[in-house]
């Protein structure tokens, strides 16, 4: 069995090649397969509220190692706020 990623193609046309390829990257760590082969779709490693760090500060282990791994990589630049998420 395959798995298949669907994507917005009116996000998808605005998103710089570097964003392109992270988004991919991104949709392919949700599939992976068991230890039977079967398909599996995984979670993200931390599921959070941007108000809830914002009052308690990188209260878990996940938030932390999230810090970690964000301070290792420079930010993908681009004026497209909405397709980043900035601007809902």
């Amino acid at each position: 069995m395959d798995f298949i990623i669907c994507l917005n193609w009116q996000i998808w046309i605005t998103l710089t090649n570097s964003q392109k390829d992270a988004l991919v990257d991104h949709e392919l760590e949700h599939c992976k397969y068991d230890k039977n082969d079967r398909p599996i779709m995984i979670d993200h490693d931390i599921e959070e509220f941007t108000c809830v760090v914002d009052r308690h500060g990188l209260w878990t282990t996940g938030l932390q190692r999230m810090e970690q791994s964000m301070k290792r990589r420079r930010p993908i630049q681009s004026n497209n706020k909405v397709a980043l998420g900035i601007v809902k």
